[in-house]
């Protein structure tokens, strides 16, 4: 899935209108650059989105499983005694 986001943002980041005359509008210039911020956004939203995945288990998984191991397994012990 991240890689079809990173495709649409790169879809957005390149796409041109086209024109009937010499010149781009005012409206699409406008929107051109909207397109191009959102692909930024999701961009970075994606590397950020990685990221947390990435460190999923340092960050969240190991605590957890120290805190059951150190915690809860010690409050069983101390209970059945």
């Amino acid at each position: 899935m991240s890689s079809a986001k990173r495709k649409f943002a790169e879809s957005l980041n390149e796409f041109k209108f086209q024109c009937i005359g010499d010149a781009e509008t005012d409206d699409e210039i406008c929107i051109a650059r909207s397109l191009q911020e959102f692909a930024g956004v999701l961009k970075n939203l994606e590397d950020e989105r990685t990221r947390m995945i990435e460190n999923a288990s340092d960050v969240l998984i190991t605590p957890l499983e120290r805190f059951r191991k150190e915690q809860i397994g010690a409050a069983k012990v101390n209970c059945f005694h």
